[in-house]
């Protein structure tokens, strides 16, 4: 996972979003990312798969062969999208986000973005009103 600046530009055209906030999206993702396997020789399984269509809550399911782990959500994403995220990114942007909100509410909110077959995920925490961090995965579809 590499990090860009704000100038960096992945495409014009984008092709499905959604938009959570950053403890929710934690959650979901440490949820999923228990039963994603390690064995390098299936990369299919060695990551969390997060799918949405238009209008549909957003889904973020793992399996190793022997378990499997299903985290939806109650947020829509809007177009549709199916993207592998290898488990060693899900844990870097994990380690990003917050693990509780502050003060009883979250103020961060993540964005992840379906471009030209590439996920990038912007977070900003809007309390502390850090810049927007996007985070690129190199993995397509």
């Amino acid at each position: 996972m590499t990090v860009l600046d704000d100038a960096a530009v992945v495409s014009d055209v984008v092709v499905a979003s959604f938009t959570m906030p950053g403890a929710v999206a934690r959650d979901a993702l440490v949820g999923a990312v228990v039963a994603a396997g390690r064995d390098k020789s299936l990369p299919a399984l060695c990551g969390v798969l997060i799918e949405w269509a238009d209008g549909d809550r957003v889904r973020m399911v793992a399996t190793d062969r022997y378990r499997l782990c299903v985290a939806d959500t109650e947020f829509r994403g809007v177009g549709d999208a199916r993207v592998l995220v290898a488990r060693a990114d899900v844990d870097a942007l994990v380690k990003a986000l917050p693990k509780v909100p502050a003060r009883g509410k979250d103020t961060s909110m993540v964005t992840f973005t379906v471009a030209d077959r590439v996920l990038v995920v912007r977070y900003r925490d809007w309390e502390t009103d850090r810049k927007s961090t996007r985070l690129n995965s190199s993995h397509r579809l």
